[in-house]
């Protein structure tokens, strides 16, 4: 485990990371709540079923929590997504 020199890098981290997943939990949500009325894919709701359940584990995971190192992952992984359906809302 990472020891955080830094009090304001983690601080800074877990709320980006914690504001990244929260936006990606619930972009899933809605879309399976909207899924529900309209044909779709079988292919696009599983994937939908299975993003939601991967980014609700990892926001429970306490061990990400206290790595700076996986936060910094996570962020870096996430957040071109995070952005990508931020800029589709944005377009409608």
């Amino acid at each position: 485990m990472e020891i955080i020199v830094n009090s304001m890098d983690w601080f800074e981290y877990t709320e980006s990371l914690n504001s990244i997943l929260n936006r990606l939990i619930a972009h899933y949500n809605v879309e399976l709540m909207n899924l529900l009325k309209k044909e779709q894919t079988p292919e696009y709701r599983e994937y939908c079923t299975n993003m939601l359940a991967e980014v609700s584990l990892l926001n429970r995971d306490t061990e990400i929590w206290q790595d700076l190192s996986l936060m910094k992952f996570y962020i870096e992984q996430y957040s071109p997504l995070t952005r990508k359906i931020n800029e589709l809302a944005n377009n409608k």
